[in-house]
């Protein structure tokens, strides 16, 4: 029998958990733009309509309805409970379960990580009101000011400050709040003195960086000091809550701007990503004082495939693009490398140049991963000696070997050989030399062209469906549908029986969907993966809503005006109900008219 798995287990393993590679294990997969299609494991057929969207981690079927996450997906190709199939996952990777359903052990962690995320909070709010109005503020706010930041950027990502004097007070903040002197040392806001046991807070004197993950909780700072001391930056330790290796500055500022552009920008500070906002380039994030991991990439993965990397030019920044390049790139991202001038930064070059003085930069000079790394290798070697041609090509072999596309290697090879004033052939033949089985275009072998396969068929987004999307994943909008439509409105069991699964499990909600389909079966499940499935435009996602919901309300109205002519049969020769109800048509189609009018 199966172990009880938590809730948070279950959310683990569905971050860590490749859907494309699990899948893979089952149907044979062809990528088709940002989705891999094939046919479809639940039903018989002809045509490819299964798809797998790595960006939303989900599955879905157009032919049979079946969908959901990964886990849903083993759940139902190997016949599994949802504890069996987390079981399965977790071994293949790496995710412990607990021995026993909820020992003290764990109750006490789970105790502590929703105290960490109270207390995180309670601090960033401290430092807010610093910042933004306390006389001791007046630093942080000068030292803004001064680094060209607005209002906005700062209120958006929630700047603050921390006072240098008195030195416990955050300390003393916290206590009356109730919090404990343990939780706060170890969530790694206050320290405590080795001398005379007293607490004092860790960061002091500083311009706060709110660190907040991809649901908007607070779980960690880094703070720029305002004085010679050191460390310049501070930046908060791995705690129960975060991990500097799974998390990205300004994501979930960035997230919309991020999958409405298809791409995300990579810087490496802080200045650098609220710079980049304040300029308009709402898609920029940065890696936290650490090199890019597999984890940020899989965490990108949810957004989008097409990322941007914009470090600084010195050698600390082209190490970490070299890095970051050979991690995303292993994990299919299509990836522009943008080298900025005369050794400035982005903050540096978005201050002179602006919003389009960087769509220029992209457009003119972002390099591919290629010409990247020959970039590298023709400063780094003598390509007039043959030595350095030699070495020059060595180190280029196995990005070449790395080429998934024919035409982008022979492109590329061609480029190299001409810089080096070599023939092609040579290079193919270093490619052999060094165990790479590749052959020259002169001696490849002919091969049968591939037939491409076709994708599912697009289906028009359905007004309810759309709106269901919206409310799903934003809460404002959830708030505004729940006053607005009534389930007679919705008039549909399936959504209500959804909606009815999310306003019981309200508290825990992340406005995730994606994260909501491990909880949920049958119908509800085969709705909530359709809509996920669908592409959606969400450059107004609130008026978006809007049109929604006046759709909605006339399509209600329309369905009532029909349903009260058919009473006249009813009532016929009954002149005052007759009046009655063609006085209740034309409030209706009245209000058909007002609602429009504002379409």
């Amino acid at each position: 029998m199966a172990r009880f798995v938590p809730p948070e287990i279950i959310e683990e393993i569905r971050q860590k958990a490749d859907i494309v590679e699990v899948v893979s294990g089952y149907v044979s997969l062809k990528k088709q733009g940002r989705n891999f299609v094939g046919l479809c494991p639940f039903h018989s057929e002809d045509t490819p309509s299964f798809v797998v969207s790595p960006d939303k981690e989900i599955f879905y079927c157009f032919g049979c309805q079946h969908g959901g996450n990964v886990i849903n997906f083993i759940m139902e190709q190997e016949g599994l409970t949802l504890p069996e199939a987390a079981e399965k996952l977790a071994d293949q990777y790496g995710v412990v379960i607990p021995e026993s359903e909820y020992s003290q052990k764990d109750i006490s962690r789970q105790h502590k990580k929703k105290t960490f995320y109270d207390m995180y909070e309670r601090a960033a709010g401290f430092y807010q009101q610093m910042l933004v109005s306390a006389p001791e503020g007046a630093p942080g706010r000068a030292y803004l000011e001064k680094r060209g930041l607005s209002k906005e950027i700062i209120a958006s990502f929630k700047l603050g400050f921390s006072p240098e004097e008195p030195w416990d007070a955050l300390y003393q903040y916290l206590s009356q709040a109730g919090f404990k002197d343990n939780d706060m040392i170890e969530a790694g806001l206050v320290s405590k003195s080795s001398k005379n046991q007293k607490c004092y807070d860790k960061f002091r004197n500083r311009v706060m960086y709110p660190i907040l993950d991809y649901k908007g909780q607070f779980i960690a700072f880094g703070g720029r000091v305002l004085n010679q001391d050191l460390p310049k930056y501070l930046n908060s330790q791995d705690s129960l809550i975060f991990n500097k290796s799974e998390n990205l500055y300004g994501l979930f500022v960035a997230g919309q701007a991020i999958r409405r552009e298809n791409c995300a920008v990579i810087m490496e500070g802080y200045m650098d990503v609220l710079t980049a906002h304040q300029h308009g380039v709402n898609n920029a994030v940065a890696s936290l004082g650490t090199a890019f991991t597999p984890e940020h990439g899989r965490l990108l993965k949810r957004y989008t495939d097409h990322v941007i990397l914009a470090y600084d030019g010195d050698g600390a920044g082209t190490k970490a693009a070299v890095r970051g390049i050979d991690i995303l790139r292993e994990m299919g991202f299509t990836l522009q490398i943008v080298s900025f001038p005369d050794g400035q930064d982005p903050d540096d070059f978005l201050k002179a140049n602006g919003k389009d003085g960087w769509r220029d930069l992209v457009a003119q000079k972002a390099m591919g991963v290629l010409d990247f790394k020959l970039s590298l290798v023709l400063k780094k070697y003598n390509p007039e000696k043959p030595e350095g041609k030699g070495a020059i090509v060595t180190e280029l072999l196995p990005d070449m070997a790395k080429c998934s596309s024919l035409v982008e290697r022979d492109s590329f090879i061609a480029v190299v050989a001409a810089k080096l004033g070599v023939p092609p052939e040579s290079i193919y033949a270093d490619l052999q030399k060094n165990g790479y089985r590749i052959d020259s275009p002169r001696g490849r072998s002919s091969r049968r062209p591939t037939t491409a396969v076709p994708g599912p068929r697009r289906r028009d987004m359905q007004v309810k469906k759309l709106l269901l999307r919206l409310m799903l994943e934003n809460k404002a909008i959830w708030q505004k549908v729940e006053a607005e439509i009534s389930e007679e409105q919705w008039a549909d069991e399936t959504v209500a029986q959804l909606l009815q699964m999310v306003r019981d499990n309200l508290e825990g909600y992340d406005w995730q969907l994606a994260n909501f389909l491990t909880g949920l079966t049958g119908e509800a499940l085969s709705l909530a993966s359709e809509i996920l499935a669908e592409d959606m435009p969400i450059e107004d996602i609130e008026e978006l809503a809007d049109s929604c919901i006046r759709a909605i309300k006339i399509e209600h109205l329309q369905r009532e005006i029909a349903k009260s002519r058919g009473e006249f049969e009813k009532i016929k020769g009954d002149a005052t109900q007759e009046l009655i109800l063609l006085q209740e048509i034309s409030v209706m189609q009245k209000e058909i008219q007002r609602l429009n009018r504002n379409l």
